[in-house]
């Protein structure tokens, strides 16, 4: 049976329906065994940004990071790496800074503006680019292919184009090359020539030869002084007094030191993995802070008069001077106050001297203003350690100053703020 609805003839009879409609059910049948149709076809997914050098980028960050105490320290076992890897961003890292200042006259006579106008994440991967191929034998391409990708992850898509221009013409020239391409001539300025080809502020160059003179000494030997300061340091160890001692620390691979009875010297790679430095009972401390430490703890005996029962160290963090003077406290039946202005530094100096504690020495830490300890307890301390670094050029070899370092105080005010911090 059929009607008219609105001028649309409409099938009314049930079986009749049934059968004008088998021809459809028939086709959406087949459609639904053979699946559903296939995808149009799309644009390839975009490739993925190319991966960021893990040695590249921790040395770039380490470089950007203000403190060591921040989340993104500097040490490559922080990181959980370690080998080659390890050696490769703590060369990159400090070599880099070691080089600051002949790096950036190189890379000033590749750009087109001012380094002051270089946005300072840019100029630091151009820094950390340009040291590979200069001064590590890095090829120019794999250094230029690696920072590009460094500094589109950490600077922008812009970023990474500019350092492709520019560490393009830093390769096209090896370092002999581009320090005679723009380092003073020496017989017109001998301060600014050593100061780009050894890459010292102007001022230690000047500081460091008159010391030459000063002590007897020609100046010619200012290139092999500033030569030395550049040089990478040995990994230098001490050992806690009483915790341990120098044939335990040879049967871990280490040998005598050169210049402090609680010295040895590590062959190469990172230490912090051994038994005895995970203990507390040896550190990592070069030979010259040891000295420091020496000097007073065995060297002063016959000077000291009176009471010799209360020893004191100021500026005492990060705390390695402090447990070698704690370790050898005990020799003279005396006990150590170690005062430090800033509060996490005394943090530092508590885990320093953590296993001489629990092995009986009296070390005491304090956060104050060391320059009032005299007056609020006079007469108290027969011994007093005030190893001031900062007041001078700091350990170069172990942190060194970039190029630009600022010179040394010269008032009493800032005097008195370098030797508090």
């Amino acid at each position: 049976m059929t009607g008219v609805v609105g001028g649309t003839t409409v099938v009314t009879d049930p079986a009749t329906r049934r059968a004008a409609s088998a021809p459809a059910r028939a086709a959406r049948a087949a459609r639904a065994a053979a699946g559903p149709p296939p995808a149009p076809p799309s644009a390839p997914a975009p490739p993925p940004p190319p991966a960021r050098s893990p040695s590249r980028g921790r040395a770039w960050c380490a470089r950007r990071t203000p403190t060591r105490t921040s989340s993104c320290p500097a040490s490559p076992r922080d990181h959980r790496v370690s080998g080659r890897d390890a050696a490769f961003t703590t060369e990159l890292f400090y070599g880099s800074l070691r080089a600051q200042g002949r790096l950036d006259a190189i890379i000033a006579a590749c750009v087109d503006r001012p380094l002051a106008k270089v946005e300072p994440a840019a100029l630091d991967v151009l820094r950390l680019g340009a040291y590979q191929p200069l001064d590590m034998t890095v090829a120019p391409h794999a250094a230029t292919s690696e920072t590009v990708a460094l500094a589109r992850a950490e600077v922008g898509a812009g970023g990474a184009s500019f350092a492709n221009a520019v560490l393009r013409r830093v390769g096209e020239k090896d370092l002999a090359t581009w320090i005679a391409e723009v380092a003073p001539d020496r017989e017109k300025d001998p301060t600014g020539h050593l100061a780009v080809v050894h890459s010292h502020p102007r001022w230690v160059v000047r500081a460091l030869s008159d010391a030459l003179a000063g002590n007897g000494r020609s100046r010619d030997e200012i290139d092999q002084s500033l030569e030395a300061q550049n040089q990478a340091p040995a990994v230098s160890l001490v050992m806690r007094p009483g915790l341990t001692d120098l044939d335990e620390l040879i049967d871990h691979g280490a040998s005598r030191g050169r210049l402090s009875v609680f010295a040895a010297a590590w062959p190469s790679g990172d230490p912090g993995g051994m038994d005895l430095v995970k203990q507390g009972r040896v550190a990592v401390q070069d030979e010259g802070s040891q000295l420091a430490a020496l000097s007073l703890a065995l060297g002063a005996d016959d000077l000291v008069l009176a009471d010799d029962a209360h020893w004191l160290d100021l500026c005492s963090g990060p705390g390695g001077k402090t447990a070698l003077l704690g370790g050898l406290t005990i020799d003279h039946d005396a006990d150590l106050l170690a005062v430090e202005p800033q509060e996490h530094r005394t943090e530092l100096v508590d885990r320093a001297v953590a296993s001489l504690r629990e092995a009986g020495r009296e070390i005491t830490t304090l956060t104050a203003d060391g320059t009032t300890i005299g007056a609020e307890r006079p007469g108290e301390f027969s011994r007093v350690l005030a190893d001031v670094p900062c007041s001078g050029l700091g350990a170069r070899a172990a942190g060194p100053r970039p190029a630009g370092a600022a010179p040394p105080p010269t008032s009493a005010s800032s005097a008195r703020s370098s030797a508090t911090c």
